[in-house]
């Protein structure tokens, strides 16, 4: 994985091939029981703090990974150079920090505000 400049932001890349179903990424770090700028939501009040690569993984709402547990999985073929993305509206209940999608223009909040923009 190669964490590269995107638009305006920093992006986690993609340096190998993955198949659809396959484990692209073990999510580790710091168990908290509330959501920051950094963690990656893996069940009910449990965030995953993470560090450097994955705390570069940005949204999409055509992501080509999601998190299942503690892992992301590719949701379609990955190729390398590909961004690796998933869609926080899917796994994190509340974001600490919610922020336009530069994609949809939506504001993205996490799943329990989903119904209300869209």
């Amino acid at each position: 994985m190669e964490v590269k400049a995107t638009a305006n932001m920093l992006g986690l890349f993609s340096s190998s091939y993955f198949e659809k179903g396959e484990t692209v990424l073990i999510i580790e770090g710091l168990i908290l029981q509330f959501p920051t700028r950094t963690t990656i939501q893996i069940g009910l009040n449990k965030h995953i703090d993470v560090d450097a690569p994955a705390k570069f993984i940005n949204h999409s709402c055509t992501p080509n990974c999601e998190v299942r547990s503690n892992k992301l999985l590719a949701v379609k073929n990955i190729m390398p150079g590909d961004e690796i993305t998933f869609d926080y509206q899917k796994s994190e209940d509340k974001l600490a920090f919610p922020f336009e999608c530069k994609d949809c223009g939506n504001l993205i909040r996490g799943k329990r505000y989903k119904t209300i923009d869209q």
